[in-house]
């Protein structure tokens, strides 16, 4: 028997978005995307940006995009909050969340800077910039530390105090 009408087809739902103005450049149609929604803790559903707005919003400096992400389970539901990552080519340095401390207006994290008497490590203290807000364990970082460098992954707020 043949349906009249479909009143929606859930095989493939949109998720729509923001993308920061600093990471549009970085954006575009056809990447890769993962989704993950508090109601299915453990799924991973991947899809792909379908659209970028062309304006973005001057109160949030934000602009919207949609991405489709298949369905075919039907785990996804219309209006659920979720988490989008978008995969990139470009690598970008980051931080274990852990190591940053903050003092006062300013973030810190400890970098190896040799050894001290008795094969002791010593550590400097260096201000960072980092962009805060991004999900997850890691930190990418603006500015304060390069590739290579060792920091300070456990016990930051230790050092901090001394």
């Amino acid at each position: 028997m043949t349906p009249l009408f479909i009143i929606g087809d859930r095989t493939s739902m949109w998720a729509i978005g923001d993308v920061r103005e600093m990471d549009l450049a970085r954006v575009h149609a056809g990447q890769k995307v993962t989704l993950r929604v508090p109601a299915h803790p453990e799924a991973v559903f991947e899809g792909e940006v379908g659209w970028v707005s062309g304006q973005t919003d001057p109160a949030t400096h934000a602009t919207a995009l949609r991405c489709t992400v298949p369905n075919p389970s039907g785990e996804l539901e219309p209006d659920m909050s979720g988490t989008l990552t978008i995969a990139t080519s470009e690598r970008r340095l980051a931080v274990p969340a852990s190591s940053v401390v903050g003092r006062g207006d300013d973030a810190v994290v400890f970098v190896l800077a040799g050894e001290g008497p008795q094969g002791t490590l010593r550590f400097e203290r260096r201000r960072v910039r980092v962009e805060y807000g991004v999900p997850g364990d890691w930190l990418p970082v603006v500015e304060g530390v390069a590739e290579g460098e060792q920091i300070v992954s456990s016990g930051a707020n230790f050092l901090s105090s001394l």
